[in-house]
Order: structure tokens, then C-alpha cells, then sequence
């Protein structure tokens, strides 16, 4: 489908194994992402931002704060997580 189409985001749960070798794909390149993790999982996280990841999110605030995002329509800028993720 990335071949096709680009999506203007890819949402990405870091603790599937998959998705940062999904990054890896040269058509990844170019599209945002946002990556949400355990929030207790501070290597995951760094990996995630090595990786390439757009925004890496906890998942709580993820979660909490998608709602309001969609409804919004914010989808042009990513969101900015709380404390400095």
C-alpha cells in the first residue's frame, strides 16, 4: 500500500516487534509517525527515536489524549506530549 499511497501518519505500537523494522522500509522515509510504548519502558522508548520514529508517546497519554486529537482534526502537526517525550 506504501507503494500506492503515502499516508499522512502512521501510528505505530512500539511493542510490536514490527514496527520499527517497519521504519527500516525504504518508503517509510517519508511519512510521520507516531510511536506510543509502556511508559515504563524508557529503552524502548530511546530505541523508538533511534529508529526514526516521529513522536514517541506514552501510551497513556496516547490513549487519553487521541480522542481529542481526532475530533480536532490535528492531524497536520503531531502532537506534543507531556513532559518533553
Amino acid at each position: 500500500m506504501l507503494r500506492r499511497e503515502t499516508p499522512e501518519l502512521v501510528v505505530l505500537d512500539l511493542t510490536d516487534s514490527a514496527a520499527l523494522e517497519l521504519l527500516e522500509r525504504g518508503e517509510m522515509k517519508q511519512v510521520r509517525t507516531i510511536g506510543y510504548y509502556p511508559h515504563v519502558d524508557r529503552a524502548l522508548r530511546e530505541r523508538a527515536l533511534q529508529a526514526g520514529v516521529s513522536r514517541v508517546v506514552p501510551r497513556s497519554a496516547f490513549f487519553s489524549r487521541l480522542p481529542e486529537w481526532l475530533a480536532t482534526g490535528k492531524t497536520a502537526q503531531l502532537p506534543e506530549p507531556p513532559g518533553g517525550c
